[in-house]
């Protein structure tokens, strides 16, 4: 991400070291002296492999990352993690409700945010509201999306809007909706 509060020269994103269990941080890089500053470190957390799960909430400055709880070697669910960037302070987990891992999250408000749950046994991808206010996050308003199962890579978000390709597709070479 380009980073708001540096120069055009500076962005932030997550990194990881594929440590055992892999570590997780927040750094910001400065493209002309290509150095790296480290803001924050997430705990030690369960990683179900997927890209998806962080989302930069500029407007509050937070990135909020929804990593999978493991449970017989499935993602069965989810918790919300949430740095803040001036500090680098990390609190949570905070529990997602059901056993549904959380897939993506595109912050989008204070305490309300969108993203995808995956059922890990049957592989069907969900578009959720997530509400993070209370003791844990409650997940309302899913609707079955197959165009967004993107098996945990970045999804394409520009100016705070969702972009996919309409599913299913026909047949090889179809043309396909944006």
């Amino acid at each position: 991400q380009c980073d708001p509060n540096g120069d055009n020269n500076t962005f932030i994103g997550a990194a990881s070291q594929f440590t055992s269990p892999p570590t997780f941080s927040v750094q910001r890089y400065d493209s002309v002296s290509q150095t790296t500053k480290a803001i924050g470190q997430f705990p030690h957390v369960e990683w179900a492999g997927w890209d998806s799960i962080f989302s930069f909430d500029f407007d509050n400055n937070a990135l909020l990352a929804a990593f999978a709880t493991i449970e017989s070697g499935l993602p069965k669910g989810a918790k919300l993690y949430e740095m803040d960037l001036k500090t680098g302070s990390v609190s949570g987990p905070k529990a997602f409700d059901g056993n549904k891992p959380v897939q993506a999250i595109f912050a989008s408000g204070k305490d309300q945010f969108t993203g995808t749950t995956v059922d890990a046994d049957t592989n069907v991808v969900q578009l959720c509201q997530f509400d993070k206010s209370g003791s844990s996050v409650t997940v309302t308003n899913c609707n079955d999306a197959p165009g967004l199962h993107n098996f945990g890579l970045p999804y394409p978000v520009c100016n705070n809007k969702l972009y996919t390709l309409t599913q299913p597709v026909p047949h090889p070479g179809a043309p396909q909706g944006l």
